[in-house]
């Protein structure tokens, strides 16, 4: 079951601030499955200022496939401009 929303805020779960994320050996890609709890009236997914998803169910997930190493921001915005934001880095298999 999805947890509540801390103090009414909004939230990501599925992928923690800091993360350094590699795809499995011998692929070029990761998936992420990601929700955000809290959100009210829709809700719009941004990867580094691109949206990347929508939806107007607010708890929907999202399932985001990653290609691109670096820095990446992923942000988590509801119908009421409320917004969680979770920075993270993607590395491609060949790095250590």
């Amino acid at each position: 079951a999805p947890r509540s929303a801390t103090a009414g805020g909004l939230r990501i779960i599925g992928l923690e601030p800091g993360s350094v994320l590699r795809p499995t050996p011998g692929r070029a890609q990761l998936a992420l499955h990601l929700q955000a709890i809290g959100a009210q009236d829709g809700l719009t997914w941004l990867l580094n200022g691109q949206v990347v998803g929508t939806s107007d169910k607010a708890h929907a997930a999202l399932r985001l496939t990653l290609a691109q190493p670096g820095e990446q921001a992923l942000t988590a915005m509801d119908g009421r401009g409320r917004f969680a934001q979770v920075r993270f880095s993607v590395q491609s298999t060949g790095q250590h």
